[in-house]
This record gives C-alpha cells, sequence and structure tokens, in this order.
C-alpha cells in the first residue's frame, strides 16, 4: 500500500506562497521583444560571446517556435544573466514592455466612480467574467480587467471592447501585486482556478478599502480527495490550494461558483467558515447568441453533434480516475458507428496539437471516420454562430463509474459552461446523466437529454424518437428566462450586500 505523504506544514505554505508573489519574472514578450533583449545581453558580453549567442538564437527561431516557446527560452537565459550580475537587464526588460501601462491603467480605475468600480482579476480571463462584466456595464458599473498574463491575440478585442480598460502585468505576480496596491476600487472580483488559488489571497492582502468577491470555477479540495490528488500532483501543490482554499473561506467577503449550495455548504463546513454564497453560470448573453435555421442536416439527414471546448488529452497525466473525460473517445466512436456525425471545436485558449501523441485516440478517429472533424475553436462572439449549424451540443463520455473517484461535489453538484454556450446557439443539450445537477438543469427545462453512459450505444434511436423542435423552443425561452441581463441583478445584490 502507497504510503500517503503527510500535510505540508503552515512554514512550507507560507514559504510557497511568498516564492511566488515576491519573486520577480521576466515579463512575458513577443518575438520582437525577445530579440532586443538577446540584443541587450550580447552587447554586455565578450564580442566572441555576443557573436555566439546571436547565431544561436537565430538557429532557435529558424525552427519556427511559437511565441511561448521564445519567451521560456529567453526566460531561462535573463535568469542566467541575473544570476550573473545583470540584474539591470531583467529590469529594463520589463520596464520596456510594461511601459507606461500600469500607470495609465491606474489613473483610470482611480477616477471619481460613485462606489461602482470593479477590477477583475485572473491568471487567464474567463468567459464567464467577461459576461459578468459586460453587463454590470450596463447597470452603470466601471468594469477593469487586471490579467496576470497576455490575452491571447485571437481574444483580446473582446476584452478591450467590454472592459473600461484592460491590463497585463507580463507573468509577473509581484507586479500584479504592486499594481493593487494602487488602486482605489470599490470591490475586487478574482477569478480562482485549480492550482491558481493563491491570487484570491493576493487580492485579499491588497484590496485597500475595496470588498473581495472570489469566483471559483473548479475547486481542488471538491474535485477530488486528498489522497487521490497527491497520486496525480505533487504534496507542495495539493495542500498549497487547499490552504489557499481555507484562506479564502476565512477572509473573502463572498465566493461565487457554479456548484450547488449544498456542495458549498459542504466545502464552508469543510473549512469551518461561511462566506456569503452566490451561484452564477455563463448565462446567455444576446450579443453572443445567434439561433440560425441552416441546419447541415438537412442536406443529408445526417444527425451532427458538436463538442466545444477543452479536450482533455489522454496519457499517463490524465489518469481516468481523475479525468472521466478519457472516456470521450470510446463514447464518440460509439456514436460514429452509429451514423451520427460529430466535430470538435476545441479550446481557442489550447488548441489541439494533431501531432501531439495525447490526443492520437481524436486524430485516429479524424482518418478512420469521414463524419468525424477536429476544428478550430473560435471567440465568444463568433461561437454560437459556428454552433447553430449543428442538431445537438454534447458533454458525453463513457463514464465509467468502477474507475472515476472524482469527489461526489464535482460529480453531482457542478455545472459546465459549455451547456450554456451550447444554448446560445439554440442547440438542444446532450449530457451525461450521471453529472447530476447539470442532467436535472437539462431535464427539468427541457432543454435535452440526459443520457447514461449504458444508454449511449443507442443513442441515434434515442434521437430518432427525441420530441427536437420542442426541446429548441425551451432552449430558447430559457435563454431568455435565465439571460444575463436578468441573472446578473443577483451578482448586484451580492455586491451590495457585503458593501452595506
Amino acid at each position: 500500500m502507497k504510503t500517503i505523504d503527510p500535510p505540508l506544514s503552515n512554514k512550507k505554505i507560507e514559504q510557497v506562497y511568498d516564492l511566488i508573489v515576491s519573486e520577480r519574472s521576466l515579463a512575458y514578450c513577443d518575438r520582437k521583444e525577445a530579440e532586443q533583449l538577446i540584443e541587450d545581453l550580447a552587447a554586455r558580453l565578450p564580442p566572441d560571446q555576443g557573436r555566439s549567442l546571436h547565431e544561436k538564437f537565430r538557429n532557435f527561431l529558424a525552427d519556427g517556435p511559437s511565441d511561448h516557446d521564445v519567451w521560456k527560452a529567453v526566460k531561462g537565459l535573463a535568469e542566467m544573466a541575473r544570476s550573473a550580475g545583470f540584474d539591470d537587464l531583467f529590469i529594463h526588460h520589463n520596464a520596456r514592455i510594461i511601459g507606461s501601462r500600469l500607470d495609465d491603467f491606474a489613473d483610470l480605475v482611480n477616477a471619481a466612480t460613485e462606489g461602482k468600480t470593479v477590477v477583475f482579476i485572473a491568471e487567464h480571463p474567463y468567459f464567464v467574467i467577461l459576461r459578468e462584466a459586460m453587463y454590470l456595464k450596463r447597470n452603470g458599473y466601471r468594469v477593469f480587467l487586471v490579467s496576470l498574463w497576455p490575452i491571447s491575440k485571437n481574444l483580446r478585442h473582446l476584452f478591450d471592447e467590454h472592459f473600461d480598460a484592460v491590463l497585463d502585468t507580463g507573468g509577473d505576480a509581484f507586479l500584479l501585486a504592486a499594481t493593487l496596491k494602487r488602486l482605489d476600487a470599490d470591490i475586487l472580483h478574482v477569478q480562482c482556478g485549480m492550482w491558481g488559488l493563491y491570487l484570491g489571497r493576493l487580492a485579499i492582502e491588497n484590496k485597500g478599502r475595496a470588498v473581495v468577491v472570489c469566483e471559483f470555477y473548479d475547486i481542488t479540495s471538491v474535485y477530488a480527495k486528498r489522497d487521490l490528488l497527491l497520486t496525480n500532483w505533487s504534496v507542495a501543490a495539493v495542500d498549497f490550494d487547499f490552504a489557499m482554499e481555507r484562506y479564502i473561506a476565512h477572509h473573502t467577503d463572498a465566493v461565487i461558483t457554479r456548484f450547488t449550495q449544498k456542495a458549498i455548504s459542504e466545502w464552508s463546513a469543510r473549512h469551518g467558515a461561511t462566506p456569503r454564497h452566490v451561484t452564477m453560470q455563463a448565462y446567455a448573453c444576446p450579443e453572443f447568441t445567434a439561433y440560425g435555421d441552416g441546419k447541415l442536416s438537412k442536406k443529408d439527414g445526417v444527425i451532427r453533434l458538436v463538442y466545444g471546448g477543452t479536450v482533455i488529452p489522454v496519457n499517463e497525466n490524465q489518469p481516468p480516475e481523475l479525468f472521466p473525460e478519457t472516456g470521450m473517445p470510446k463514447a464518440l466512436r460509439s456514436f460514429l458507428e452509429q451514423g451520427l456525425a460529430v466535430d470538435i471545436l476545441h479550446n481557442p485558449h489550447s488548441p489541439i496539437r494533431e501531432d501531439d501523441p495525447a490526443y492520437a485516440p481524436f486524430v485516429a478517429l479524424e482518418m478512420e471516420f469521414p463524419n468525424f472533424r477536429l476544428l478550430n475553436g473560435v471567440p465568444p462572439d463568433e461561437f454560437a454562430q459556428t454552433l447553430a449549424v449543428y442538431d445537438y451540443g454534447i458533454l458525453l463520455m463513457d463514464y465509467d463509474k468502477s474507475v472515476v473517484r472524482i469527489g461526489e461535489g464535482q460529480e453531482k453538484d457542478s455545472v459546465s459552461t459549455k451547456i450554456f454556450a451550447y444554448m446560445e446557439a439554440g442547440l438542444p443539450v446532450l449530457i451525461n446523466a450521471e453529472y447530476a445537477e447539470m442532467a436535472r438543469i437539462v431535464t427539468e427545462s427541457g432543454l435535452g437529454l440526459a443520457v447514461h453512459s449504458s444508454e449511449l450505444g443507442v443513442l441515434a434511436k434515442t434521437l430518432a424518437r427525441f420530441d427536437y423542435e420542442t426541446a429548441v423552443a425551451n432552449v430558447k425561452r430559457y435563454n431568455e428566462e435565465h439571460g444575463m441581463a436578468k441573472e446578473i441583478h443577483r451578482l448586484i445584490a451580492l455586491y451590495d450586500e457585503i458593501r452595506g
């Protein structure tokens, strides 16, 4: 029997936290900015070493690395340069990347606002907080975004359009904390995710007069029990996240989640705290809604299913005990063998690399079945229009209860954002019945079908007798009754309550 590692001490927890938030990091940069750093470094070296550095970097660029790979390469060089006493190059690079943006951003935030300034904080901003910001703005709030990391180029325009101002700190958590210290906001609204929960504590410790709301996507201790998490992640990662959860539970003014109240009550009891809580989902926004009537199935009678979002790779880093989504390829094969067509639009934040062996099961399906395609994902303002030509949006996998060991709260009480994205396209939703809360939403409101894994093999027959038109009408009605335009008032009420 494998011995379970003892919990990380409080002293170690504090050391990890201090390391994250106090150590300066090389600001994220694109290829051109990386080349400038190489120029600066080469100029400080003896001529022969400088020429050698130039040549090696040119050869590296000739292989066509991504901007991210270029940044990782120069980051390693910059760390070595700093260790060798060239700390000024490091500081100069960061100042060049950030420029006057921080000053300009702080000036905008600190302008008089009559108590309605919200600063959203995220490592990588998700679309839920984008939607919330859009409708807070419509209700008189000024909304700002501080992102730890730069937003990808194909998505940046959305955030620039809907926030009053957007700032990224180039991956530097120390700079993010320094930025928060300069802001005079009314509300700090923090997007919290697994392995990044320190961001909630960082905001609380640097909030000034603001109240803090922490919005969780996944919650580590809800996702699975500690002993199971430790089979895939380090003690430092797991126990640090647990400690950050506990800190947030005791010090935040409120939490927002995509979980049921039952799950959050159990979470609160586990941490011995009772923060205010509301559930918010990725409710439909008219700006992103596009129903359309040009179904591909009208041409050939083949029912078309679509999955939009992150595709979990199948490898040792995603064991089926912790990632039930690894059962998706088996389910997709069954659908294709039944004569259904399936497309996958992967997450624009994390696209599939078809040369990655972890995605081999999906690539193999694409090669074997003409009715299966792996397609590039699109931003939310294009998503519904892209999806509207399909018949159903799916979140289906072969969910093997004898293998899967995720927490009960994750299985039965969580709600995926993608079911709301499907409904923005007017698509009925097909969801695993094993996901109890999502199944309840879908079945009680007539928005699609909850299908047990044991019934996936007869899905085509089930759909043949399904009242499709009624489900489409129900989806459209649900979007009206539970759109973000209405649901945002629950968030505003929470803001009002915690601000007194």
